[in-house]
């Protein structure tokens, strides 16, 4: 933040100054405010907007509240204007399929990345898969401090048995 002007003045408490400070961190080689596309993280958002998916008693469906409407900036940030705008800005590849032609027309030297899209894989979605994933992705990081690499498959695949099955 010093780099770039702000101090601890600035952290941002309304969803206006976090707008300015994103602005204001966004440069030609960094994004000012940049999050996953799940609810692990935009979730924080709507909890700060006083959302969330279930009440506190956990007793109510609430997802569709005027505060998780607020906090979702996705609606705008998933527009195609808004999409093609961070791809010319940082390069990224679009995460809609409507802007695929404009992005593969204005980037053809990275059409293969997009085109790989077609056959990605997605997360199981099986109950009790998230925590699978989430396992396994604490014990890859372990495999640059020596981790086995058969022992983190192997219970990858037993925990996965567990949860799909054979």
């Amino acid at each position: 933040m010093g780099a770039a002007g702000l101090t601890d003045d600035d952290v941002p408490t309304t969803w206006e100054e976090l707008e300015s400070v994103a602005a204001t961190l966004t440069t030609d080689g960094q994004v000012g405010l940049s999050f996953g596309p799940e609810w692990q993280r935009i979730g924080t958002f709507m909890a700060q907007a006083g959302g969330g998916l279930v009440s506190e008693d956990g007793t109510e469906a609430i997802a569709d509240s005027p505060e998780n409407l607020e906090a979702l900036l996705v609606q705008f940030l998933t527009s195609g204007e808004q999409q093609m705008a961070f791809a010319t800005a940082f390069g990224v590849m679009p995460s809609i399929d409507s802007v695929s032609e404009e992005w593969t027309a204005q980037f053809p030297e990275q059409e293969a990345f997009l085109a790989g899209a077609d056959y990605a894989q997605g997360v199981p979605n099986a109950d009790g898969a998230s925590d699978v994933v989430a396992d396994f992705n604490s014990q890859i990081q372990g495999l640059g401090k020596g981790a086995d690499p058969q022992a983190v498959l192997t219970s990858a695949q037993t925990n996965l048995e567990a949860v799909v099955g054979g």
